[in-house]
């Protein structure tokens, strides 16, 4: 059992606080765990690692008032998805993700959300998602009068319908 200084609860406040990490520097412990076992293609123990930390860390981070802290546990648990071929949670987690940038108005979390949603779904064959999560990068690059992100929209857009006629069957 960790002492009272190293766990998540904040009810007591430690005698001597600066001798443990804070609970930033937990989460951030625990999630490069997740990332290590990734970088090291051990993808299954990394879904697993990210998995055990994301409740906690969704809870204790909304509870600080810094829940756009957690945008790098979705990406990695969302990359582990990926990898073990489970691209529709990958997909649900990307979405999570999407969703806490634009709250905390994170604009080039928002827009790589978007990138990767749109590459998932062509991946999976899905090209009508795919069109429509780049058409979702484009009105948000319109909003936000981003000039360069919508230039990068056209050689989003290009590259899809390039890839689209190499396709066998097309």
């Amino acid at each position: 059992m960790l002492p009272a200084e190293m766990r998540w609860d904040e009810s007591v406040r430690p005698a001597r606080a600066l001798d443990f990490p804070s609970q930033m520097q937990i989460l951030g412990v625990y999630e490069d765990e997740g990332y290590l076992l990734h970088e090291l293609g051990q993808f299954r123990a990394a879904r697993q690692a990210n998995e055990r930390l994301l409740p906690v860390a969704r809870e204790r981070l909304k509870a600080m008032g810094k829940l756009q802290q957690i945008r790098g546990v979705l990406t990695n648990i969302a990359q582990n998805c990926y990898e073990l071929g489970d691209l529709n949670q990958a997909a649900i987690y990307l979405q999570e993700r999407l969703q806490i940038a634009q709250a905390a108005q994170d604009h080039a979390t928002v827009y790589d959300s978007y990138f990767q949603l749109m590459v998932l779904a062509h991946e999976q064959k899905q090209e009508p998602q795919a069109r429509q999560w780049l058409a979702r990068y484009e009105q948000y690059a319109l909003n936000q009068k981003d000039s360069k992100q919508q230039t990068r929209v056209k050689e989003l857009l290009a590259e899809l319908e390039q890839r689209n006629a190499g396709r066998p069957g097309k």
